[in-house]
């Protein structure tokens, strides 16, 4: 479940981080908010479009999950299941990671310094990165490059 639907001026305001939208796609279809992690969550929708197929599962292009928390290295080694595959990126100069092939969860660490769970929704390829206090996740179905990802995490302000 992404949460409630609401206004993108609404996540924001009730979100405890900056809320970041990719500049390259603009104002999301969908804007989604949960109270589920400290801090709220907050799902932006992107429709298929040229450079983002839509998901066979979903029919969705992009989602993009945003929290507070941050990534542990040691965390990372325990989302990925057979037949997946994780790769340190570089996300304006930041490490991020690039997960692609099978299914995997999230493992995370809040606010309170809580180890959460939190998975997957697109089956799909995956970008992890931070900014800031914020953890970022953009899901695209596995048409999405890795380059391609990079482009719109590091568009997002």
């Amino acid at each position: 479940m992404l949460g409630r639907p609401v206004p993108l001026e609404e996540a924001e305001r009730l979100a405890a981080f900056p809320v970041l939208v990719p500049q390259e796609l603009g104002e999301p279809d969908h804007v989604f908010y949960s109270s589920s992690v400290p801090g709220g969550r907050v799902s932006l929708v992107y429709g298929p479009e040229d450079g983002l197929p839509a998901s066979r599962y979903t029919g969705v292009g992009l989602l993009v999950t945003e929290f507070r928390g941050d990534l542990s290295r040691q965390l990372i080694g325990k989302l990925v299941g057979g037949g997946t595959q994780v790769e340190v990126v570089g996300v304006d100069g930041r490490p991020g990671y690039w997960i692609e092939g099978g299914p995997h969860v999230l493992l995370f660490r809040d606010a309170q310094g809580n180890i959460l769970e939190d998975t997957m929704r697109l089956a799909g390829s995956t970008l992890l990165f931070e900014r800031g206090n914020t953890l970022v996740r953009l899901e695209g179905p596995r048409a999405l490059t890795q380059e391609r990802a990079i482009e719109l995490a590091e568009s997002m302000d």
